[in-house]
């Protein structure tokens, strides 16, 4: 066994799975440009710490169950009044969460309600927040089935599991 194939071996079983895949590159780029040993484990571990960002936000936007078209980039902002244009921005970046803020949001039918609701959420969940979204009488209709099952509190511990709940 190689010592490239031992190193491997070893970063597998430490669950380093971007790591595994990029060691050998990393070797040959570093002997190329003599890396020290710090700069070639630096550079590895940054790129491991950013797959598992990376992996993270994959993970955390397939279980939000978000719309998938309606995004920052497609929703219409010029139709907002400029004081929620300036406030969208502030609702981005999740400060609201770590106050444990609600954030409710009325108007007429059609007129963006859910399109607005689930671009905060997309951008909150690059933002590393896990959110789940769902239509409100699916929600509870998942409780009363849970209470009616006796299983309530699990459902209850699952819904708490996330840090943003969008009720649509």
């Amino acid at each position: 066994m190689s010592t490239l194939e031992q190193l491997q071996t070893h970063l597998r079983l430490l669950r380093m799975p971007t790591a595994v895949e990029i060691v050998g590159d990393l070797l040959t780029t570093a002997s190329r440009d003599n890396w020290t040993l710090e700069n070639f484990l630096t550079e590895l571990l940054a790129q491991e710490f950013a797959g598992r960002q990376s992996r993270r936000i994959e993970r955390l936007q397939r279980s939000s169950h978000l719309p998938a078209g309606k995004t920052l980039a497609t929703f219409a902002q010029e139709a907002l009044p400029l004081r929620l244009r300036r406030q969208l921005a502030q609702l981005c970046t999740g400060e609201f969460v770590s106050r444990a803020e609600n954030l409710l949001i009325f108007g007429l039918p059609g007129r963006g309600k859910t399109h607005f609701a689930a671009a905060v959420g997309h951008q909150l969940v690059q933002a590393g927040i896990s959110v789940l979204f769902t239509p409100t009488f699916r929600l509870v209709d998942e409780l009363l089935r849970a209470k009616r099952d006796l299983l309530l509190e699990q459902e209850l511990r699952r819904l708490d599991s996330y840090e943003v709940l969008i009720l649509d």
